[in-house]
């Protein structure tokens, strides 16, 4: 049985800032575990603004393009999580501009480098979600976890997993648009988990 409270999925909420690579190389990719290598950095971005994004305020967290491929944060997430030794993540440059195209300087493209290498399913409850068969509770198999405070399933680009210990740190320093759900409520369809296991090669232990 999964833990409640061990691990967190994390992502900025997509409704607070939203910003666009502007060139058309980037209109494939999936910086957020850490693959950069093609590309000419920074990647720059111009903001995004429609009738629900009016971008007026700038968060700790901003997500590129409504999508979870590209996660930019501010200079005092990076500030905190070197602070306290926080493993599991690095940095890419970005250039990040307001509605007037001007510069706005402080942010990082954010990508995850900690892995788990595995799936465990009977750690997880099977239910009925909207008539089909499901995992209650993401079965990570910590016997293949790296032991970093921010990872990724291996082959996986999400969800991304927070320890406990870095989503208390995040509420308690006030981080802005970063949301956590508890991975013991994490649901999987088992058409979802096929393609994992058949289509990505993600790995099942039993």
């Amino acid at each position: 049985m999964i833990e409640k409270k061990q691990f967190y999925t994390f992502k900025p909420f997509n409704g607070f800032n939203i910003f666009k690579a502007t060139l058309a190389e980037y209109g494939n990719y999936c910086f957020v575990s850490g693959d950069l290598s093609g590309y000419n950095l920074p990647i720059p971005h111009l903001s995004f603004p429609n009738g629900y994004y009016t971008n007026k305020k700038f968060a700790d967290f901003i997500n590129a393009d409504c999508l979870d491929s590209e996660i930019i944060c501010s200079d005092r997430v990076i500030d905190l999580l070197l602070d306290n030794n926080i493993k599991g993540w690095k940095t890419y440059p970005v250039e990040i501009y307001d509605m007037k195209e001007n510069y706005v300087g402080g942010y990082n493209g954010f990508s995850v480098i900690g892995r788990c290498g595995a799936i465990k399913p009977s750690l997880s409850e099977v239910f009925v979600d909207y008539n089909e068969k499901a995992l209650l509770g993401f079965p990570l198999d910590l016997d293949t976890w790296d032991g970093s405070d921010i990872f990724l399933l291996e082959k996986l680009d999400g969800p991304i997993f927070f320890t406990k210990k870095l989503k208390d740190l995040f509420r308690k320093q006030k981080i802005t648009n970063a949301l956590f759900e508890d991975s013991a409520n994490y649901t999987i369809a088992f058409s979802s988990l096929d393609i994992w296991i058949n289509k990505l090669g993600i790995q099942i232990t039993e």
